[in-house]
């Protein structure tokens, strides 16, 4: 589920895939500092009904990096390069914010069709103990399920087990919008 390039078909079969340093490890650790300037500055602010979504205000330089070359490059694999961004937030897993996400999809938070994909770009070291994302493969085939709330993990196969891809710096993790995912809490490591 892992490689230096996209595997539309992996993708496809799993429901995410995990490109491994897709963008520069110098070019994140820009946005990283920038991410932590603005938040002790506190002009970025957690979200009230999200515990770990951090509001972003329309701020250019983090939707700038999908315009990056790396990115263009991946979105031509995607619908022949006919990508549209819905909307940019940043994920933050803190020791001051360390709850666990419920099993959701995020597919019923967008608009538009049913094929659709969310990105994470890691600028941190994102894995099980520090509340990295875990995903069931397999279940965007379900389809969406109609509900913005907490999806029931006991429904699925018992042998049917998550998983939580290491991600480095600049791996991106590319999800159909379907896959049922969660997170655990923070307890240790990169925040």
């Amino acid at each position: 589920f892992e490689g230096d390039r996209l595997n539309k078909l992996v993708l496809d079969d799993l429901g995410f895939f995990v490109v491994k340093g897709l963008i520069k490890s110098e070019r994140c650790k820009e946005l990283a500092s920038l991410y932590a300037n603005l938040y002790t500055s506190k002009s970025l602010v957690r979200s009230p009904r999200h515990s770990t979504e951090v509001k972003v205000d329309s701020n250019q330089e983090f939707e700038d990096v999908f315009r990056d070359e790396s990115f263009t490059t991946l979105w031509n694999k995607l619908f022949n390069g006919n990508v549209g961004l819905s909307f940019v937030r940043l994920l933050s897993k803190s020791a001051d914010s360390p709850s666990a996400v419920i099993l959701h999809q995020d597919i019923s938070y967008q608009y538009g069709d049913n094929e659709q994909y969310s990105l994470f770009l890691a600028l941190s070291e994102c894995h099980n103990l520090n509340g990295g994302l875990s995903l069931y493969p397999g279940t965007h085939k379900l389809g969406y399920l109609g509900d913005a709330g907490e999806l029931e993990s006991s429904v699925l196969p018992n042998d049917l087990t998550a998983v939580c891809p290491e991600l480095n710096v600049g791996d991106v993790l590319l999800m159909n919008s379907n896959t049922w995912h969660f997170s655990q809490a923070y307890s240790q490591g990169h925040e």
